[in-house]
Formats: C-alpha cells, sequence, structure tokens
C-alpha cells in the first residue's frame, strides 16, 4: 500500500475539430492536471486533483481566460479489480465551471 501518490500529466492535443469541419491542428494545450492522494486505510484513500486549461502551448491565455480547478476527491478500492472515485471540483476562475461532480467507476486489468 502507497500511503501518499502523486500523478501528473501536462499536454493535451488540440485536435478536437466540430463533427461538421474539416480536422485542423490547432497545435499543443498546455493542460496540467495533479493528484495528491493519502491511504487512509486499504480501500480508502483522500485526496486533491487540480485541471488546469492554460491555452495553446506556444501563446498562453490570459488568467481570466484559463481554467483552474481544484477537486476534493475520495478513492475506494472496493476490490483488486474495481475502483470508485468520486470527488466535488471548484472552478477558481471566470471561465471554470463554478462546481462540477464526478463519479469514476474503474475496472482495472
Amino acid at each position: 500500500m502507497d500511503l501518499i501518490r502523486i500523478d501528473s500529466e501536462w499536454l493535451n492535443d488540440e485536435d478536437d475539430p466540430e463533427p461538421a469541419t474539416e480536422p485542423q491542428h490547432e497545435g499543443f494545450e498546455f493542460a496540467p492536471a495533479a493528484k495528491i492522494s493519502y491511504d487512509l486505510v486499504e480501500v480508502l484513500a483522500i485526496g486533491i486533483e487540480y485541471y488546469g486549461s492554460w491555452g495553446n502551448i506556444a501563446h498562453l491565455g490570459h488568467l481570466g481566460d484559463q481554467q483552474h480547478q481544484i477537486m476534493p476527491v475520495i478513492d475506494l478500492n472496493v476490490s483488486p479489480d474495481w475502483e470508485i472515485n468520486f470527488g466535488v471540483g471548484f472552478g477558481l476562475t471566470e471561465s471554470t465551471d463554478n462546481l462540477i461532480v464526478k463519479l469514476i467507476l474503474g475496472r482495472r486489468f
């Protein structure tokens, strides 16, 4: 059992065209995401996640145009094959959703 885990990712490919348009590659978006969690017991961990969207890596957006979100989370390891992740996120800038709730049911392979 890991007592403290740290996960992160930094870039997302912005190749996401509208369905009715031709694909246009816009480059890479700087979209940091990080998680720090602490195992309370073997099946239960608490943590905090950060999700950001700062804009195209070549020219980052102004702070008001960027998205920053903090999300306290609970991880339940219900079996060796299944996990549940639940969190409530709070937006930190005007362009971020004020509140978001997530529930992820994960199957390990």
